[in-house]
Order: C-alpha cells, then sequence, then structure tokens
C-alpha cells in the first residue's frame, strides 16, 4: 500500500493509451529533472510528476498524472545514457491518453513536453520551441475542420452546396 499522501501514484493506468517511439536526446540536467519529478502542493498545480525505475533494464518512466483527478495522461520512457561521455539520456518513447478528442501522436508528444518545460524547468533543446497556446490543440483535427470549412466554401461558390 501506498504513503497516503501518494495514492494518486497508484491510480488506474492510461484510459485509451496510444505508444509512439520517439528517440529525442536530453541533458544530463533535464533527466535529472525529470527523475525529480514533482508533487503538486495545490490543485492549482494542475500535475504530479513522479519517475518509477524499470528494474530489469535500468530505464526509467517518467508518469504525468492530473493533480484534481489523479488520472494518468502521459507516461515518457527514458533510457539514460550508458558510458558514451554524456550523463544524459534518451526520450526512447511516450504512452498518453488519447481521449474523446483523439489527441493524435504528434500533440501528445507537445503536450508532454510543454509541461516538462513549465512544470519541470526543463530545457530538451533538441525539440521546437512550442508555445503554450499550442497546449491541447490537435493539429490533426484541425486540419480536417479546416478542409471541410473550404470545401464549403467552394461548393457555395460553385452552386453545387446548399445554401444556408
Amino acid at each position: 500500500m501506498a504513503h497516503p499522501d501518494q495514492a494518486w501514484k497508484d491510480r488506474a493506468a492510461i484510459m485509451e493509451p496510444a505508444t509512439a517511439s520517439w528517440g529525442v536526446r536530453i541533458h544530463a540536467s533535464d533527466f535529472a529533472k525529470l527523475k525529480a519529478g514533482i508533487e503538486s502542493e495545490s490543485m492549482d498545480d494542475k500535475w504530479n510528476i513522479w519517475s518509477e525505475e524499470m528494474s530489469e533494464n535500468n530505464n526509467i518512466c517518467v508518469h504525468y498524472a492530473r493533480s484534481w483527478t489523479g488520472n494518468k495522461m502521459y507516461i515518457l520512457h527514458v533510457k539514460p545514457n550508458a558510458g558514451d561521455g554524456d550523463a544524459g539520456a534518451k526520450i526512447e518513447g511516450i504512452t498518453w491518453a488519447q481521449g474523446k478528442g483523439r489527441v493524435d501522436e504528434e500533440q501528445g508528444k507537445r503536450n508532454a513536453i510543454i509541461i516538462t518545460r513549465g512544470i519541470l524547468d526543463c530545457e530538451i533543446d533538441a525539440l521546437p520551441p512550442y508555445r503554450l497556446e499550442d497546449f491541447g490543440e490537435n493539429p490533426a483535427s484541425k486540419r480536417v475542420f479546416e478542409e471541410q470549412k473550404r470545401q464549403e466554401l467552394a461548393d457555395e461558390a460553385t452552386g453545387n452546396g446548399t445554401p444556408r
């Protein structure tokens, strides 16, 4: 049984998970921050982040859960660099909750990095800078919506669509 203050770590697995490989190198300072994680002090903090060492291969899993619900949203699969002169690590993969909005791989990765940079103050400079406004915005859904809108306008212009 977990310590009562950390019961959120024992919540159910990610709902509707998807997993993808990644291959992003991170510096030792970012690896240390990922391993240390953070426990929310109030509901305003929104996220609990903790790591768990996988005994069979020395890799770690970094879990991201909402502080209010305890729902796990992301897991980074991280492999420490061994003996290659760099004390950093490599994010080898990610598991994320797809949810009702069908969060795609690109958005799942973007969201996890936005949280990691914002909450843990990691740099992860191998990836582009993302804006906080990009969190939760699903580019795939946006492209589908924009294409539907474009088609409706084209149909209306040619008289093929139904007038509104």
